[in-house]
């Protein structure tokens, strides 16, 4: 018996006494955690040899063997048990390597391949979004150590810190392409199975379009099934930044509250970045629609966003509008947003703490050109040219993320027409360039009044009621506190029956509705209340995690008004919310 026998078999174990859809999940979980317990017990021995430390030798053959374990209860038919262990086992251990090594390894890299593994192994919903929220849950627990320094990793010397770190990184590879290997075969089983059901209809699709139809499904899957736990996360960490900001006897809080909004926005704009990575390697960018703006109100919005960010390294951000610039603007505001967002991001990353941001706009000719200055180490010449390909990110002791802001915010600003560019130098920071065709409207615009980020004062909608049909208690309870804070009273429905009788009861001004929801979803809500000739002028705002285009289009075609993408972000709440309930202004 060779080499290959002994893995088959091994992968093959427990098969026998299942029926063929629970036997592929058994192999699934066999050859995950033979993989996963190869790697730990072989990058263990490498480490201990390169560092002479037994914190990651006895903690990695420890895994080897939890990882065995699985295997023999899947063997003794315990198949429930063997993937529940063998997923908790790969998160424990995540996080403790990721303390241990800290930037040594991409420990975070594993976030894609815990949740795809999750997707795969499991198939109850509740589940899935159980093992989502650990993953979740596990990478915040990494982010708030890399802003705190609370678990200091072991000292290593750089060389092997180097070698060890692209040891991490194609391991890490592997497993990722492992997970997409069986995403790929189970597309593949899925055609099969058309072809038979459609007495022999070939489906004449290329192997590259089956490696496509695979990634879509895994990101769209991934990317939905992470937002819902996410939503509850991060509607915590704002609502609690809101109130640090507004009742001074919270201060002592305040050191938990800012890295825990830093942290889940940093994950939600990591998600956003692989989504909008898939969409532009799949050719599929979205058109462009351009409108006219004011400029200083939708920068000074932005820019309160990531100054919360910022506070957390004591970083403040000073914009600059020059009285060269018209007021309003034609462009694409949502693209332009996209690109200012991680331009800052990237500034917050790598600026030192205790240092000030500048942004400058300004016009020029034809052209009106946004600068982003950092404080930073600065870069080499090298790392110049190659920094806005994809999945190149230098390192910091503040937080990580995946290289692909930079490479997103270069292809949007040449879809509209613009070019961006960078200089640095090693010790003097970073300057970012992006200029854009100058176009300005002819006639002024007018913009809704909006939330003061800065102050937390910000008009009230005195008591304009307001119907959340929401199936989720814990986003019920969170954006319900925000809602209230805003001066609307608050009704709650936890599904489109008891939505539209309590809409039919008392007749709200907007409607806040989930599109997932059980007895009667979104989309079949939404019909009603459109066919519903007391229903049918009531403002509808749809909430989902399914961040695609086409979804919100045809939402949007089904009789919404607008579409929120979860994690909901109040600011954008309440811009929506004022566009249709005209909010008054409060004294203070």
């Amino acid at each position: 018996m060779n080499l290959t026998d002994v893995i088959d078999l091994a992968r093959k174990t427990g098969v026998r006494d299942v029926h063929a859809e629970a036997g592929k999940t058994v192999v699934i979980v066999n050859s995950l955690s033979l993989a996963t317990g190869c790697l730990a017990v072989a990058t263990g021995i490498v480490f201990y040899l390169l560092s002479g430390s037994n914190w990651i030798l006895f903690p990695a053959l420890i895994e080897g063997l939890l990882f065995a374990l699985v295997m023999v209860l899947n063997a003794g038919g315990h198949y429930g048990i063997a993937g529940i262990l063998m997923y908790l086992t790969q998160n424990v251990a995540a996080v403790y390597f990721g303390l241990r090594l800290g930037m040594t390894v991409e420990v975070q890299l594993l976030g894609v391949f815990l949740v795809s593994a999750s997707l795969l192994v499991f198939k109850k919903r509740l589940i899935r979004i159980c093992c989502i929220g650990i993953t979740c849950l596990c990478l915040l627990l990494l982010e708030y150590n890399l802003y705190t320094g609370a678990f200091k990793p072991i000292p290593v010397d750089p060389q092997t810190r180097f070698l060890f770190r692209w040891l991490a990184i194609i391991s890490v590879l592997f497993l990722n392409i492992l997970v997409i290997y069986f995403y790929e075969k189970n597309a593949n089983r899925l055609y099969r199975e058309v072809e038979e059901k459609n007495h022999g209809l070939k489906l004449l699709v290329g192997e590259l379009e089956h490696a496509n139809l695979s990634k879509s499904i895994f990101v769209r899957e991934t990317s939905h099934e992470i937002r819902t736990p996410m939503n509850a996360i991060f509607g915590i960490s704002q609502l609690l930044m809101r109130e640090v900001d507004a009742r001074p006897e919270l201060a002592p809080v305040a050191p938990l509250a800012a890295p825990l909004y830093g942290a889940s926005y940093n994950v939600l704009e990591i998600i956003n970045n692989v989504l909008e990575l898939s969409r532009i390697e799949a050719g599929r960018l979205d058109a462009l629609e351009k409108e006219p703006f004011t400029l200083k109100p939708w920068l000074e919005g932005v820019v309160a966003i990531y100054q919360y960010i910022a506070r957390t390294k004591g970083v403040i951000i000073q914009l600059e509008i020059s009285s060269n610039m018209p007021a309003s603007l034609i462009s694409d505001k949502v693209k332009l947003t996209q690109i200012v967002n991680n331009l800052l991001s990237n500034a917050i990353k790598f600026t030192r703490r205790d240092t000030t941001i500048n942004m400058r706009v300004t016009a020029e000719a034809q052209l009106w050109v946004i600068t982003v200055q950092d404080r930073g180490a600065g870069m080499s010449e090298e790392k110049v040219a190659r920094i806005f390909e994809p999945f190149v990110s230098e390192r910091n002791a503040f937080i990580q993320g995946t290289g692909l802001g930079l490479h997103i915010a270069r292809r949007l600003t040449e879809l509209l027409g613009g070019r961006i560019t960078v200089t640095s130098a090693l010790g003097k920071g970073s300057l970012f360039t992006a200029c854009f065709p100058l176009e300005t409207p002819v006639t002024p615009v007018v913009d809704v009044v909006r939330m003061d980020a800065v102050t937390g004062k910000f008009p009230s909608f005195n008591n304009a009621h307001v119907l959340m049909i929401e199936d989720d208690r814990l986003s019920q309870v969170i954006t319900s506190g925000f809602l209230k804070g805003i001066g609307c009273v608050v009704s709650v429905a936890d599904n489109g029956v008891e939505g539209l009788e309590a809409a039919r009861r008392k007749k709200p001004d907007i409607i806040l509705l989930d599109m997932h929801m059980p007895h009667m979803g979104g989309r079949e809500t939404l019909r009603e209340i459109r066919l519903d000739p007391l229903l049918a002028g009531i403002p509808v705002i749809a909430a989902s995690g399914d961040a695609f285009k086409e979804v919100m289009e045809d939402t949007l075609r089904a009789g919404a008004n607008e579409y929120l993408v979860k994690p909901i972000e109040f600011r954008t709440l309440y811009n929506l919310l004022a566009k249709y309930l005209h909010p008054e202004p409060v004294d203070g």
